[in-house]
C-alpha cells in the first residue's frame, strides 16, 4: 500500500491506521519520505512521495536538471504522466526499462551515463552495447542529471541509484535484520534509531 499525507510520519501512521491495520502482517519494506515532492525548483503540494503506480513504487531525492528531456521521451513512446514531476518521469521510465527486460547494468548505462572515458574502458563487447543503447533515439533522453539519488521497487527488483556525477550521496546501511537505502547518511542513523537496530 502507498499511504501519502502532508502530516508528519506518526500522524500519517494515526491517520491510516496503520499500527491497527498491519500488526497481523510481516512488513518486509518500506518506503518513507518526508517533504513535498519538487519540479520546475519549487515544493508542489501534490504527488507526495512515495509514488506508486502498479506494481512500482519509488521515491527521489533532488531535482533533475533533465525533466524536460525525460518527459519527451515518454511522450514519444506514449506513456502518460499522471503527476508531472520529474520523479514520476524517471519511474515510468525505470519502469519502461525493466519491463522490456534491459539489464540492471543497461539501466545504469542508461539512466546514469557514464563520462566518455569511462565508456572508452569498458570490454569492447559492452562498449558496443553501450554505445547501442545511449545513442538511441529514445532511450538517449533518459537520463539523470542533477543532483538526485532514487529508490524504485518495481514488482519484486529494488533498484537504488544515483546521479553519474555523484553530486547528491547515496548511503545504504544494513545489519543481519535490515537493509536501509537513504539519500543521506542522516536518513539511515535516524531509521536504524528508530527501529533499534
Amino acid at each position: 500500500g502507498t499511504f501519502g499525507t502532508i502530516y508528519d510520519l506518526e500522524d500519517t501512521i494515526r491517520v491510516f491506521n496503520l499500527e491497527e491495520r498491519f500488526s497481523d502482517k510481516k512488513l518486509t519494506g518500506a518506503m518513507i519520505h518526508m517533504r513535498w515532492p519538487t519540479s520546475w525548483g519549487y515544493g508542489l503540494w501534490f504527488g507526495i512521495q512515495p509514488i506508486s503506480h502498479g506494481i512500482w513504487a519509488g521515491i527521489h531525492n533532488g531535482h533533475l536538471s533533465s525533466d524536460k528531456s525525460n518527459a519527451r521521451a515518454l511522450e514519444e513512446l506514449g506513456i502518460p504522466l499522471q503527476v508531472g514531476t520529474d520523479s514520476e518521469a524517471m519511474f515510468q521510465e525505470m519502469y519502461y526499462l525493466v519491463k522490456k527486460r534491459y539489464s540492471l547494468e543497461e539501466i545504469e548505462w542508461i539512466m546514469a551515463q557514464k563520462f566518455p572515458m569511462e565508456a572508452d574502458d569498458l570490454p569492447e563487447e559492452k562498449r558496443e552495447r553501450y554505445y547501442e543503447l545511449t545513442t538511441d533515439p529514445i532511450l538517449r533522453r533518459f537520463k539523470m542529471s542533477g543532483p538526485s539519488t532514487a529508490s524504485i521497487l518495481i514488482d519484486n527488483i529494488l533498484i537504488g541509484i544515483t546521479d553519474r556525477d555523484h553530486m547528491r550521496q547515496f548511503t545504504v546501511g544494513w545489519n543481519d535484520n535490515v537493509v536501509i537505502f537513504a539519500s543521506e547518511e542522516m536518513a539511515v542513523l535516524s531509521a536504524a534509531y528508530y527501529m533499534d537496530e
